[in-house]
């Protein structure tokens, strides 16, 4: 759960581990991904935020309610604006998983918390890369299947698409 209020009372899960880096991971994404390369590619570049993405073919069609992204250079994720359908042709969407600095999450909660009371992860890192010097979100690009289950419909199409490969 991504909330920041349900993150924070239960931030002994940030405290109490070894961990040096959390991956979140939303429940209506379909997809097999290996996150090993993921992660090892973000300590070794000492990335402290990297979310994964994927191009998808029509952004008015597929990942609806997702966050639609702009990819500056560096894969530095320049601006993210929520998937309302409106957005035409291809694009590059988040798909919800973030690789986190464990650390860098404390200091987050610590620092933003009050500012930003309400909302989820998402929209907090949206809010805390907007302040200059802070932190910079990264996308890392997953080629492989992937389907958010935002609808109904789409959860039908995509049972029977998994079913008829």
């Amino acid at each position: 759960n991504t909330d920041i209020n349900n993150m924070k009372e239960n931030d002994w899960v940030l405290y109490d581990t070894t961990a040096t880096q959390i991956v979140f991971v939303p429940s209506h994404l379909v997809a097999a991904i290996d996150f090993r390369p993921i992660l090892a590619e973000h300590i070794a570049l000492k990335r402290k935020i990297t979310v994964v993405c994927k191009e998808v073919e029509d952004l008015s069609k597929e990942f609806l309610g997702s966050y639609a992204l702009d990819i500056g250079e560096g894969g530095v994720i320049a601006m993210a604006r929520v998937n309302d359908g409106s957005f035409k042709g291809k694009g590059a969407v988040s798909l919800g998983i973030i690789i986190i600095d464990r650390a860098a999450l404390a200091e987050m909660l610590d620092n933003y918390l009050p500012r930003y009371p309400r909302g989820n992860l998402a929209e907090l890192l949206s809010e805390i890369t907007k302040d200059k010097g802070s932190y910079t979100r990264y996308c890392h690009f997953y080629n492989g299947y992937a389907r958010s289950i935002d609808s109904f419909q789409h959860y039908m199409d995509y049972s029977f698409e998994l079913l008829n490969p």
